[in-house]
């Protein structure tokens, strides 16, 4: 049977989203009270919690992706047209 771990998950995330926020190492270990290797296990070894996306969240968000306009008739040439073009290839009868 593992052993229960001394820092809890919500704790980890905490440490994590001040590292995020730019508060350097030595401010953490001030203000988490943790020694140095404490803050190395924690940021290097414990991963913070994924959010995970509900499939009610994950349905609403492709609807919103689907379908799109149609593209402008005012699209610029690309550069493969452009090179057929000045090579005397693209040309039509």
């Amino acid at each position: 049977m593992p052993r229960k771990s001394k820092f809890s998950q919500e704790y980890v995330d905490n440490v994590h989203d001040l590292r995020n926020a730019g508060v350097s190492l030595g401010d953490i270990c001030k203000r988490k009270k943790l020694t140095r290797s404490q803050l190395n296990y924690i940021l290097y070894t414990r991963s913070k919690t994924e959010m995970v996306i509900s499939v009610d969240q994950f349905n609403n968000k492709s609807q919103k992706a689907q379908g799109s306009a149609p593209p402008s008739q005012n699209v610029p040439p690309s550069l493969w047209q452009r090179v057929k073009s000045v090579l005397g290839l693209g040309l039509t009868k």
